[in-house]
């Protein structure tokens, strides 16, 4: 029988944009793992925080009690605010952290920047304006 602290660790904190995790994976990954653990809705709910770190966090911290009061408000407001409305913000945000690193070219930069995009079903324009 495994113990919880071990299980615990196969899915790892969503910390919001100041990461290289992409929130649909994550979110992906969240329901599988919560199916395995036999989690009902309401341990669901109940749990979701126990999943994220840093500014995700916060977010739900000082989300509307009817937005966390079931699984289903819980997941659309994540989407609303880490997959939908702020992807390309995300895409640039991790762009940068990217960018970062030492002795990366030019190419390396935009292969990051079209590989986030992509993962955000971003348009052509959208690519470009990551970029500049």
């Amino acid at each position: 029988m495994e113990r919880e602290s071990e299980l615990y660790h196969l899915l790892p904190k969503f910390p919001g944009y100041n990461s290289k995790t992409d929130p649909t994976i994550w979110l992906d990954r969240f329901e599988p793992y919560s199916t395995q653990k036999t989690w009902d809705a309401e341990k669901q709910c109940n749990n979701f925080p126990l999943y994220l770190s840093e500014d995700a966090y916060y977010w739900l911290r000082d989300l509307s009690d009817e937005s966390k009061s079931t699984i289903a408000n819980l997941k659309n407001a994540f989407k609303d605010k880490f997959v939908k409305q702020e992807g390309l913000k995300w895409a640039r945000l991790t762009a940068l952290a990217d960018k970062r690193q030492q002795n990366e070219t030019v190419e390396q930069s935009a292969s990051t920047i079209d590989r986030l995009c992509c993962q955000l079903n971003k348009t052509d324009d959208n690519r470009l304006e990551s970029f500049i």
